[in-house]
């Protein structure tokens, strides 16, 4: 692993079996769902659901990744020392994944129906969810911070040598005729016509499946390719969303740009990172 991996190496994971990871891709533009950055004795740092981890990496029966490098290249000590501090920090939150996929998918442009539709509802709801439980706990740790992307944050913290140039990300992506974009449709709602949405208490019990019913229903709607304007609850709901984003940026003071970074934009639509090679990496041990 030591002779294919160099410190600073980035790791682009292509998408798991999981559905939400298969929704996060598709509605990306991409095969890709989740970054990593490669750290020295065969050590990676990334995000996890329960926050920074470092996990030792070999490469046998691994997952498939795009290894990507800084170009030109730049000293890897700076990257080293920003992901340890992140390591370091007491309290480090990172945007989980049904937030992000619903980040993706309000920006995303859609061919609309009404299992879509219906099932959007009660995505945006979910993602809507997570993200006031996000806000809440910074609000409570006024030392906090969080990540969109780690890595990206991570090469933006070492200067403007280091800084990832993304042009035209996937968030700015357009579609054929006949699609819908929710955040197009958030954007021109009236605010007479807005009040935020009163969320439930908790999410979806069980995203792995709305994530499949979801992609079901898009691939269908595809087929059908017929124009159907969004119900007003669910452009308030994407409303809604995109309200609370500007408010956690807002609260770790960085630009809103920052929290819409994808995975695959680091790896499609970065001008200063070229591929390497694509690797397997396979996580054998949590050290921290």
């Amino acid at each position: 692993m030591e002779q294919q991996l160099h410190t600073g190496d980035i790791l682009i994971f292509q998408a798991e079996d999981k559905w939400i990871s298969k929704l996060i891709a598709w509605g990306t533009f991409s095969d890709v769902s989740h970054a990593a950055m490669v750290m020295a004795n065969g050590q990676m740092v990334e995000m996890g659901l329960d926050g920074i981890m470092l996990n030792l990496i070999g490469s046998n029966g691994g997952d498939p990744a795009y290894q990507l490098r800084l170009d030109p290249p730049q000293d890897t000590a700076p990257l080293a020392a920003a992901a340890a501090r992140y390591l370091d920090q007491r309290i480090c939150y990172d945007i989980p994944a049904l937030i992000l996929l619903g980040i993706a998918l309000i920006f995303r442009h859609l061919h609309p129906s009404g299992p879509v539709y219906s099932l959007l509802d009660q995505l945006i709801t979910a993602a809507c969810v997570e993200l006031d439980k996000l806000i809440n706990k910074i609000l409570g740790h006024p030392d906090a911070m969080v990540c969109s992307q780690l890595v990206y944050q991570i090469y933006q913290d070492c200067g403007t040598l280091y800084h990832l140039q993304v042009r035209n990300g996937a968030l700015q992506a357009k579609d054929s005729a006949d699609t819908i974009c929710l955040a197009d449709c958030a954007a021109s709602l009236r605010m007479e016509d807005y009040s935020a949405a009163k969320l439930p208490q908790n999410s979806v019990s069980d995203i792995e499946k709305l994530s499949r019913e979801l992609m079901l229903a898009l691939y269908d709607a595809e087929d059908i390719k017929e124009y159907m304007a969004p119900p007003q609850q669910l452009v308030v709901q994407t409303k809604t969303l995109l309200t609370q984003l500007e408010k956690l940026a807002k609260l770790t003071d960085q630009p809103l740009e920052s929290l819409l970074v994808m995975p695959s934009d680091l790896v499609y639509h970065t001008d200063n990172l070229c591929r390497v090679n694509t690797v397997s990496v396979k996580r054998l041990e949590r050290l921290r």
